[in-house]
């Protein structure tokens, strides 16, 4: 069962996504604005997850990794980004007044697009990548994450919703889990942790 859930993680996603869609549709004339953001992210992540997995984000998973790309096994790590996905994505659709939990799903999906953009570099640093236009996940995560967040981001602070504190709980709550599941995916490749992280800055840095 476990093995179960861990190889089909992103159709639960998917699964998950069309309740939510379905959940925004029936539920529009009620729902607050910043809940209707938290399910059009949650619909985006979706989208971006099965752009990576069709395109071919392992392969550049496995330059950033220096491992071969059959050694690369993106299953666990997609069940863990299911987990930190349903915890962002989720939660915050139940405690409609906690506006940090909203802002949570906000701030992924700025995370994404640098994600990306330190991913590529990386590649590209390495001389592991050609230096093509198109990653894979680049649609989702320059279009669609960042105008989802740039424009909760402009409802949250133009309504004065959060102070300092609020958006460091925000920002913990995001950044606790999902290095937690970096840190799963990395260790199930049998990659050093440690050396994934020194060798992703100095790629980075170039």
């Amino acid at each position: 069962m476990k093995r179960f859930l861990i190889r089909h993680s992103l159709h639960f996603t998917t699964a998950v996504g069309l309740g939510v869609l379905v959940y925004l549709i029936a539920r529009w004339p009620v729902l607050p604005g910043l809940q209707r953001l938290v399910c059009f992210m949650f619909l985006a992540i979706t989208a971006h997850e099965w752009e990576e997995k069709l395109f071919g984000f392992n392969d550049l998973n496995a330059k950033n990794l220096q491992v071969a790309t059959d050694a690369v096994d993106n299953s666990i790590g997609h069940f863990a980004l299911f987990l930190v996905t349903l915890y962002v994505g989720l939660v915050p659709l139940f405690f409609p007044h906690t506006t940090w939990l909203s802002a949570t799903a906000m701030v992924l999906g700025f995370l994404e697009m640098f994600a990306h953009i330190a991913a590529i570099r990386m590649a590209r640093n390495t001389g592991s990548d050609k230096k093509g236009f198109y990653a894979a996940g680049m649609i989702t995560a320059f279009s669609v994450l960042p105008l989802l967040s740039v424009y909760g981001f402009y409802y949250i602070i133009s309504r004065r919703m959060m102070t300092p504190i609020h958006w460091l709980f925000a920002l913990l709550n995001l950044f606790v889990p999902l290095l937690l599941a970096q840190f799963i995916s990395v260790k199930s490749m049998g990659v050093d942790y440690r050396q994934f992280l020194k060798n992703a800055l100095s790629s980075i840095k170039g």
